[in-house]
C-alpha cells in the first residue's frame, strides 16, 4: 500500500470546478503554481509529515474535491514540489503571487504548496482509500478519531464525519 497526503477542498470562492481550472492554466503557463492550505482553525499544523514530505521531495499528493454535489467528490494527483511555511505555525502569503490564482493570492495562509502536473484520477481511486492518520486533528481530542482510522473512505458521510482538510491516506493500486 503506498500512502499520500490528501488536501480536502471545495470551491467555495470560484465556481464549481474552477479551483483546479485555474491552477492548471498557471501550470500550462508557467509551469508550476502554489496551492494554499485553508485549514479549519480548530486544524493544527503537521509539522512531521510536512518535514517528512520536504525529505521525499518530488513526491506526489492528492487533491479531494468534496464539493460536487450530484457525482459526489473528484480526486487530482498533484506532484508536490515544494512546501512553504513558517518555523512558528503564523500565516504567510503565497511566496510568488504571480504564481498563484488571483481568487486568493492575497491571502495569509499558514501553508502553501508548489505543486505541478494536475490530473484527475480515475473515481474508482477514490474507492481505495484508507485513512492512516488525520495529521491535522487535535492532538488532546484523538480519541475522538480512532474508530475511523484505517477504514476505507467511500463516501461523502466518510469524509464528512471528521470535518478536516489534510488527510494520510494509504491506496491498494499497482497503479498509483
Amino acid at each position: 500500500m503506498k500512502t499520500f497526503m490528501v488536501l480536502r477542498f471545495r470551491d467555495l470562492v470560484t465556481g464549481t470546478g474552477e479551483t483546479i481550472l485555474e491552477h492548471r492554466s498557471i501550470i500550462e503557463n508557467d509551469g508550476y503554481t502554489w496551492w494554499g492550505w485553508w485549514k479549519r482553525p480548530y486544524e493544527q499544523i503537521p509539522a512531521n509529515l510536512f518535514e517528512k514530505l520536504r525529505n521525499l521531495l518530488p513526491v506526489d499528493i492528492y487533491l479531494l474535491d468534496t464539493g460536487w454535489k450530484s457525482d459526489g467528490f473528484h480526486m487530482y494527483k498533484a506532484r508536490l514540489l515544494d512546501i512553504a511555511d513558517t518555523q512558528t505555525g503564523s500565516e504567510l502569503q503565497s511566496p510568488e503571487p504571480e504564481y498563484t490564482p488571483g481568487y486568493y493570492n492575497k491571502n495569509w495562509l499558514h501553508v502553501w504548496f508548489k505543486i505541478d502536473n494536475i490530473e484527475k484520477e480515475p473515481d474508482k481511486t477514490i474507492n481505495k482509500l484508507t485513512l492512516i492518520s488525520l495529521p491535522s486533528w487535535p492532538e488532546e481530542k484523538q480519541e475522538d478519531i480512532v474508530d475511523y482510522l484505517d477504514s476505507i473512505i467511500t463516501t461523502q458521510e466518510d469524509l464528512r464525519r471528521i470535518d478536516v482538510t489534510a488527510w494520510y491516506v494509504g491506496i491498494e493500486s499497482s497503479d498509483t
